[in-house]
């Protein structure tokens, strides 16, 4: 597998937590694009074993079921949440996907143009990626408040009021994406090629993609795209910077 990075100086974050996106922003303006080289990594083998564990993994697939309303919201069956009509785009190939890796850490201005961008292309192979759940994998109630928070346009509009206008865009929690992709600081962007149709939930490590592309750092999708066109020379890529770079209507 082949994966360019454009990577800042950030240390690794620690198995719970993601690295602090302060540090990263401080951070971005030196950015690199290299080949990461192959090394074994205790602590990242621990964390992957961990993550793939059948209980673990048992426990967070009944979680992210009881989350799917919200993760991957339907505009038919939101009563309190109104969303544009579900007319999804395909840009990008069946076996290729664009992971948007984030976290609650991330500052929400950020969290929300990732959203609106998504919501502009209705691709249903782009959507963020986060590592786990809010406040620990029992508690269901922090990650809802934090997508909501994502997703509903007006901070001031309450859902449990009254219907909120929000950004049509798919929310995934998938700790091994993270492993896969090698990603250990947010915001991330990977373009993915030739991605097995299981890894758009949890799949295992031999699924990965075989070429792929990451991009890190606090920078808005337009420009991450724009430096994976580069080195991808992806037709796909390009559509989708053509359609962010104009007007929203």
């Amino acid at each position: 597998m082949l994966i360019w990075s454009v990577l800042s100086a950030i240390p690794m974050a620690g198995a719970g937590d993601m690295a602090d996106v302060n540090a990263m922003m401080d951070a971005a303006g030196n950015q690199t694009i290299n080949i990461p080289q192959n090394k074994k990594d205790k602590n990242a083998e621990e964390t992957a074993e961990i993550f793939n564990s059948r209980e673990y993994q048992r426990k967070l697939q009944v979680q992210i079921n009881a989350l799917k309303p919200q993760l991957n919201p339907d505009p038919e069956n939101q009563a309190r949440v109104s969303r544009k009509k579900n007319h999804q785009n395909a840009y990008l190939m069946p076996d290729e996907r664009i992971f948007l890796f984030v976290s609650s850490s991330m500052p929400a201005a950020t969290l929300k143009n990732f959203a609106a961008d998504l919501d502009k292309l209705k691709d249903p192979n782009i959507f963020m990626v986060m590592r786990g759940f809010v406040g620990g994998v029992r508690l269901i109630k922090p990650t809802l408040k934090f997508i909501d928070s994502i997703l509903i346009k007006d901070p001031n509009c309450n859902p449990v009021t009254r219907k909120c206008e929000a950004y049509q865009a798919n929310i995934n929690i998938d700790p091994a994406l993270f492993s896969k992709y090698g990603v250990q600081t947010v915001p991330a962007i990977v373009y993915a090629r030739g991605v097995n149709e299981t890894e758009a939930g949890q799949g295992t490590t031999e699924n990965i993609a075989a070429d792929a592309y990451l991009v890190s750092g606090d920078i808005s999708l337009d420009y991450a795209l724009e430096v994976i066109l580069k080195e991808s020379k992806s037709s796909q890529i390009d559509n989708i910077l053509k359609k962010l770079r104009r007007g929203f209507y």
